[in-house]
């Protein structure tokens, strides 16, 4: 049996995997906190408009349904070991997916993690330290029961 399809609100939306950054309605690069202002931009039509209010981002998660539980993985098959899980009973916010992500990409790198990281760049590292330049957030895409967060 196939699953819902889910709508996502706004700040969100994937516009189409072919589409750069600046088509997206918000820009955030994901190794910086989005509870912070200034850190997640606004854009309509390809134009800067301004940075988003925490509140602004305090909307559902979805459009039509009362998401409760998310698990969203990274788009990068390297990365598919770090599954990020939000559970909220009165329902998520795209600011509980954007704060989930921050938080689980700024764990320090462990065991195994650090000796493949090592190699490339020594000291203390994060896990978002290893996705280099691919930190632009450009949205979810519903896969299955999962989600996958798409990275610029």
């Amino acid at each position: 049996m196939k699953e819902e399809a889910i709508a996502l609100n706004w700040p969100l939306v994937n516009p189409a995997p072919s589409m750069k950054p600046k088509s997206n309605a918000i820009q955030w690069d994901i190794a910086d906190d989005p509870r912070q202002y200034g850190t997640v931009k606004l854009w309509y039509r390809s134009a800067f408009v301004g940075y988003a209010a925490t509140e602004m981002l305090v909307v559902p998660a979805s459009t039509h349904v009362r998401l409760t539980e998310m698990r969203i993985l990274l788009d990068q098959q390297d990365f598919k070991c770090w599954p990020i899980d939000i559970k909220r009973e009165n329902g998520i916010t795209c600011l509980d997916v954007l704060v989930a992500i921050y938080l689980t990409l700024q764990r320090p790198l462990m065991g195994e993690e650090v000796q493949n990281a090592l190699h490339w760049r020594p000291g203390i590292m994060k896990r978002v330290n290893l996705l280099s330049a691919r930190r632009l957030f450009h949205g979810l895409i519903q896969d299955g029961d999962t989600w996958t967060a798409l990275l610029w």
